[in-house]
């Protein structure tokens, strides 16, 4: 092989496709850590806020931040050229997988969600459940704390 070629290959790599997976890294990392000060920012004037449930705020500011990095990285992927069909296909297959395997904490997490949503109680409650009974320090989609 000729090495003015292979050099010639290395620099227009280096100038179309390298480039772009530099600039796709750092907006990556500045939009994650916009997207982090953002949200706890957002979950800390919530939490002050004495008429904002607690349990809804906190989740709320969970599913933003979630939401708005899989904006990003969708953005990024398409930014980058590459073809996000495949990557939906292995994304579809990875969540039955998972779904598939974590039957119980589906279970756990649907009644997680029952409770933010029916709210049957909320944080400092005192309760009763099971032979088990305490304060209600959180509420999370997937467990509630109690402090006994």
């Amino acid at each position: 092989m000729d090495w003015d070629q292979i050099y010639a290959t290395v620099v227009d790599w280096c100038t179309h496709t390298g480039i772009k997976i530099v600039i796709a890294l750092l907006v990556l990392i500045v939009s994650f850590t916009l997207i982090n000060l953002i949200t706890k920012r957002m979950g800390k004037r919530l939490e002050k806020n004495k008429k904002a449930d607690k349990t809804l705020s906190r989740t709320f500011v969970y599913v933003l931040r979630i939401v708005l990095k899989i904006v990003v990285v969708g953005a990024l992927i398409g930014y980058l050229g590459l073809d996000t069909s495949g990557l939906s296909a292995l994304i579809a297959s990875l969540g039955v997988a998972i779904g598939l395997a974590v039957n119980g904490t589906l279970s756990n997490f649907a009644g997680g969600v029952l409770i933010i949503i029916t709210r049957p109680f909320k944080d400092d409650d005192y309760i009763s459940a099971l032979g088990h009974e305490g304060t209600v320090e959180s509420i999370r989609i997937t467990h509630t704390k109690i402090r006994t």
